[in-house]
């Protein structure tokens, strides 16, 4: 006899921030508080762009769930330039 396990939905899977970029160079104080590999919603983004165009941030997560699926979810974060 053998069982088979399934893959049920998990209400609480891992999440984990992956990366931030930018569409510009960044500095060294452009991303601050930000902690990669952990759950971290909370983190600061300079307002603040280089030129005449819009600065965007691409923030990435994973979500890994109890079966070991994962899979990455990606935002974007636009900065508007000031005339």
């Amino acid at each position: 006899s053998f069982s088979i396990k399934g893959d049920n939905y998990d209400h609480l899977p891992e999440i984990k921030l992956e990366s931030i970029t930018a569409s510009e160079p960044l500095g060294t104080d452009d991303i601050r508080d930000a902690s990669f590999g952990l759950d971290d919603r909370y983190f600061k983004l300079r307002a603040e762009q280089q030129g005449q165009s819009e600065r965007v941030y691409q923030v990435s997560y994973s979500a890994t769930d109890a079966s070991g699926n994962k899979t990455i979810a990606e935002a974007a974060v636009t900065v508007g330039h000031k005339p």
